[in-house]
């Protein structure tokens, strides 16, 4: 099996390549999982997969799982889960349909434009009108269409039987569906459904302490550009490796309380504690922040740094220890006075015809500044 093709960075699917990482069964599953640009169908397909080629393993109890023997008898009975969920999301009396587009919003991100005022009686109709008014439409990815029962009970709003969403390429695939309706009566069923989001893997990364990366597709940062600092689940030997000197560890009770934790959480964390962090700019604030990614979604920033954006090129040398404090410190200011100095200007021109601002001096015939035109 071509484990490689489901890792979403093209900088982390080439390291993996060069260095021939085997990926375990579990972490195979996990990157099918969180592969972008497949269907459920595709993953299905490539859980079966692993099943039928891949050796089967032990898994310990985690948050969201308990102990098995067998890992590949628990991947079996998730695909069937899947089944069920598409199956059950169609059917049933008493439930209500909307829907919600994934496009570009007035910020230039991609974002959901819920269409809250629209109702449908059941799922075909409402698959049927997106398809008459939706598919036409430029600049829609895919669509979220959303079933929620009518007068649910306590008991199903306390357990999510009320509902849950299922979302769908232009092509009409089913890319992921979200819904407790064809649960059973069990933990076993709710764990099951979440056994992916209660894993964490070190996985393999080129990354370096002051690389300027960015994150891959639509996930966190959207593409924006940050100065790389570490990977939560690195250990101490691995943090030397890529930059970090005996004197700098993150966690002030030393080195070795922080193995300890990493160690912990390669055994008991989740998702959400396989992160990234790095130091963003914002209104031309520099700030570090932990960006809540998969590192298999990173990738190395190839544009243009613009705008205060431009910080990070000197704060990345500087993490690399090319340039001390000094020249950061200095550099920085600079860029952000001139930043500032940009917009003032702008700000003070902006109400004029350029025809006036070239004759006083204040601009010229090929200033870039955007004086009123009229």
């Amino acid at each position: 099996m071509n484990v490689y093709r489901y890792i979403n960075s093209k900088d982390v699917r080439s390291y993996a390549e060069e260095i021939e990482y085997h990926f375990s069964t579990p972490e195979t599953a996990f990157l099918v999982y969180h592969s972008d640009g497949k269907t459920l169908e595709e993953r299905m397909q490539a859980w079966q997969e692993i099943i039928s080629t891949m050796p089967d393993c032990q898994i310990e109890k985690r948050n969201w799982l308990g102990a098995t023997d067998s890992f590949l008898s628990v991947l079996s009975d998730y695909i069937e889960l899947q089944k069920r969920k598409i199956k059950s999301f169609s059917v049933g009396n008493g439930y209500v349909y909307r829907y919600s587009t994934y496009e570009r919003s007035y910020n230039g991100l991609m974002d959901w434009n819920d269409q809250e005022d629209i109702f449908f009686s059941d799922y075909d109709s409402c698959v049927n009108y997106c398809k008459k008014y939706e598919l036409a439409e430029d600049g829609i990815e895919k669509i979220r269409i959303y079933k929620g029962k009518l007068n649910p009970t306590t008991d199903e709003i306390a357990t999510n039987r009320a509902g849950g969403y299922i979302e769908l390429s232009m092509q009409w695939d089913i890319l992921e569906i979200d819904t407790a309706l064809a649960y059973d009566k069990d933990t076993y069923t709710l764990d099951l459904d979440c056994m992916f989001n209660g894993m964490c893997f070190n996985f393999p990364t080129p990354f370096k302490r002051g690389d300027i990366v960015t994150t891959h597709g639509t996930r966190e940062c959207n593409g924006i550009p940050f100065v790389f600092s570490y990977i939560s689940t690195w250990d101490s030997k691995e943090m030397f490796k890529r930059g970090f000197h005996a004197n700098e560890c993150p966690w002030n009770k030393g080195w070795e309380e922080y193995d300890k934790c990493r160690e912990n959480l390669l055994k008991n964390g989740d998702l959400t504690d396989m992160h990234v962090l790095g130091v963003l700019s914002d209104q031309g604030k520099l700030y570090q922040d932990n960006i809540l990614i998969v590192p298999t979604d990173l990738e190395y920033y190839t544009g243009e740094l613009e705008g205060c954006n431009r910080q990070l090129k000197p704060l990345s040398l500087y993490e690399k220890g090319e340039i001390d404090y000094e020249l950061l410190v200095n550099s920085c200011f600079s860029i952000r006075a001139e930043e500032m100095a940009k917009e003032i200007r702008a700000d003070c021109i902006r109400p004029y015809r350029r025809e006036i601002m070239e004759k006083i001096g204040v601009v010229s015939a090929d200033d870039t500044a955007k004086p009123n035109k009229t």
